[in-house]
């Protein structure tokens, strides 16, 4: 905890930002805020599941950019204090390095784009069926019967309302050119609101190989018809193949113990299949320090 409150009576919209890294393994992690002083707290998230994280032994991208907006919490309050708790719960357990904490006031114009898919997740799977899967192994039979379908999660950080537009394009990584090019519709989010947004076309590869993805958005304020604001850019690859359907980048990278002394586990993956297709076989990789 910060020694020190934090006067921001004279900033009614304000936002925590900080880096960190860490590799869970059933600890806890929880930022906190009081605005008076340390005689209430507030729980902002648990970080394990504000990042996604969701097994044991799983590490963090480094660094895990976190941004909270804390108006409703701090905001014109004199006496801030911000606390990032940790426990193991006496289990054996890693470490939470945190960084570059600051507490900003909020931008009118801030959008961000998160959770950005190629398969559907969100919204196509409604249509389609199957469950909206991304495939970065995909045979041509069924990205010719289930097109490429983008979306993501954007939401308003700024204070002002804005209308946001989420773009895509798609390059041929063989020739470098540009084979896709979409939008979603217009999205009006205030502040603080987020939703799912879909590109209006889908992709039909023409070709095998590999396609280079890239998926962003854009928002000008209110309709003003200036664009103020540019969110990350999410970058994605697929393959079209003959015959190959896989869900990773053919890299064994993390794992899961599937055989442990409180009984056997199982672990599958799931394929939908949109065109009629004979199965041949399933690769599945095996660790070398596995013990049978």
């Amino acid at each position: 905890t910060n020694a020190t409150p934090v006067n921001l009576s004279a900033y009614p919209n304000v936002q925590l930002t900080f880096q960190h890294n860490f590799r869970w393994w059933n600890d806890t992690r929880i930022v906190r805020i009081s605005p008076d002083n340390g005689v209430t707290w507030v729980e902002l998230d648990v970080i394990t599941d504000d990042a996604g994280y969701s097994y044991p032994a799983q590490s963090s991208n480094n660094p895990h950019m976190s941004v909270y907006d804390i108006s409703s919490v701090a905001g014109g309050m004199s006496e801030v204090l911000v606390q990032f708790y940790y426990n193991d719960n006496d289990i054996w357990a890693w470490y939470w390095a945190v960084d570059d904490i600051a507490i900003s006031e909020l931008p009118d114009n801030s959008i961000v784009s998160s959770d950005e898919v190629m398969g559907g997740w969100w919204i196509g799977y409604q249509t389609v069926g199957g469950l909206g899967q991304d495939y970065t192994f995909n045979p041509m039979s069924q990205a010719a019967a289930n097109p490429y379908a983008f979306e993501s999660v954007l939401r308003n950080g700024g204070i002002a309302t804005q209308d946001i537009t989420m773009h895509v394009e798609v390059t041929e990584d063989a020739t470098a050119t540009n084979v896709f090019s979409s939008t979603s519709n217009v999205l009006t989010l205030a502040a603080g609101e987020q939703d799912t947004v879909a590109a209006n076309t889908t992709f039909s590869p023409m070709t095998g190989g590999l396609y280079n993805i890239a998926i962003w958005s854009e928002a000008d304020s209110a309709g003003d018809g200036s664009v103020y604001t540019y969110s990350d850019t999410a970058s994605k690859v697929t393959i079209i193949t003959d015959y190959i359907y896989g869900k990773d980048y053919n890299s064994e990278d993390g794992y899961w113990r599937i055989g442990r002394s409180d009984g056997g586990l199982e672990i599958s993956s799931t394929y939908d299949i949109y065109a009629d297709a004979d199965l041949y076989s399933v690769d599945a990789h095996i660790s070398d320090w596995s013990v049978p």
